[in-house]
């Protein structure tokens, strides 16, 4: 998304000047319209209203606009003004219930970034945060099927970060965890392995809204490896009562699970 800025509109012309700016990258805008606020009109309240504005169409902020594009001068730069404010970044849901964080995490910033300084900026509540989305989406669904996102998950879990183990039993509005979508990825094998040194029995067995496990998540998705990983750490392959299990194992790919399985 673009905007062009026809002459050099004000504050009072258009209340969503910063926001079209921090989509732009127009830093120099958002610097001369702060250094106003602050420094000729000394008004911190004027600043922080604005700073929770949210535009018409998508209920996102400044902050949202300039994680959204990547803009990473403008984040640096406006995230001061946030914590001078004391505005709690975990309270700004847009229309879509992200906040700044969620944003932050399933973009493609570094992990540098996300970790050293928006995690140290600002103070986020992991646990909070977790019935934000429409679908319930905790951190760690938003990033369970992203292999990039590996360093994060490994930061996340094996450092407990807020508690962050807890969220792997947090289910999403369609009843699965993040374990099941990180099955269901074949390049998502290692986060697997990682999920599940925190996940207990009941977890790998855990059914979403249409009755799949992580196991038949990973089955109907042709992922051999991460199917026979489930399964060696406890994920129920032999049930003669679960339909949907059944037709997860109804072709040959499916019964060279079982013949490998078998093998072990």
């Amino acid at each position: 998304m673009s905007f062009t800025f026809d002459g050099l509109k004000t504050l009072e012309q258009d209340p969503y000047l910063l926001h079209k700016a921090s989509m732009n990258g127009e830093l120099d805008i958002i610097k001369k319209n702060i250094d106003d606020i602050l420094l000729v009109e000394k008004d911190e309240s004027k600043l922080k209203k604005l700073l929770v504005l949210k535009d018409k169409d998508d209920g996102r902020t400044i902050l949202h606009w300039c994680i959204t594009m990547q803009q990473e001068d403008i984040l640096r730069y406006i995230s001061h003004y946030y914590k001078l404010c004391k505005i709690n970044t975990d309270s700004l849901y847009d229309n879509a219930g992200w906040t700044p964080f969620h944003l932050i995490v399933s973009s493609m910033f570094e992990f540098d970034v996300i970790v050293n300084f928006f995690l140290k900026t600002f103070e986020v509540d992991f646990e909070n945060l977790t019935q934000g989305t429409r679908n319930k989406t905790s951190v760690l669904h938003l990033i369970a099927t992203k292999p990039q996102k590996l360093d994060l998950i490994k930061y996340f879990l094996n450092e407990n970060v807020d508690n962050c183990r807890n969220l792997l039993k947090i289910k999403d509005s369609l009843g699965r965890l993040p374990l099941h979508l990180a099955a269901s990825n074949e390049k998502c094998l290692t986060i697997v392995e990682i999920m599940l040194q925190y996940s207990n029995k009941m977890s790998l067995n855990t059914r979403d809204k249409y009755g799949y496990t992580p196991l038949t998540h990973a089955l109907a998705e042709g992922n051999l490896e991460i199917s026979i990983l489930l399964a060696e750490k406890g994920a129920e392959y032999e049930n003669d009562y679960d339909d949907v299990l059944k037709e997860a194992l109804n072709d040959t790919f499916k019964r060279d699970f079982i013949k490998k399985i078998k093998q072990k």
